[in-house]
């Protein structure tokens, strides 16, 4: 017996001894260790059998190639996300760099145009937070297509509301 397994042994054991003394009882060491190494024999035998995908060795070829496969497409979705929102930051930022760059070139136009920036930039972000907080049910909000997901939607009006003169 392995020194781990040993000290397991005389933990379950020690655990035993403590119940058997709150009720009163003092049941000889042998029936002790004999429950213990039952015990013992019966949880290393149920972690042998037992087998939850994902988390050990494949014994069924197919079920191997369907996680592969579900891994697989969730990898995709995500790096179609992940893409799908750089481009989305890229783009805000392309708009407000144009704002500066409007501005820095000395144009008047009584702030319309970092108006019309801001507001596109405000937009995106209260759209994401509105998705944020629906999450992934379909149907649950308004009918837009959200970023990497073909299957949620939306279209929820989302306040801009931007202060400045005209």
């Amino acid at each position: 017996m392995s020194e781990s397994s040993q000290e397991d042994l005389e933990r379950v054991a020690a655990e035993l001894q403590f119940i058997a003394g709150v009720h009163d009882c003092d049941p000889d060491p042998e029936i002790l260790s004999a429950i213990a190494e039952w015990h013992l024999r019966a949880i290393a035998a149920a972690r042998a059998e037992v087998w939850v995908p994902g988390m050990a060795g494949s014994r069924d070829p197919a079920v191997a190639d369907l996680l592969s496969r579900f891994y697989s497409h969730h990898i995709k979705t995500a790096i179609s996300r992940l893409n799908a929102e750089t481009t989305e930051l890229r783009l805000q930022l392309l708009t407000a760099l144009g704002a500066l760059n409007f501005y820095a070139k000395g144009a008047p136009d009584s702030g319309a145009r970092a108006r019309a920036a801001l507001r596109l930039l405000l937009e995106t972000a209260n759209r994401e937070r509105h998705h944020e907080a629906v999450g992934p049910v379909a149907g649950a909000c308004c009918g837009e297509a959200v970023t990497g997901s073909p299957i949620r939607t939306c279209g929820t009006q989302v306040s801009t509301a931007v202060s400045g003169r005209s």
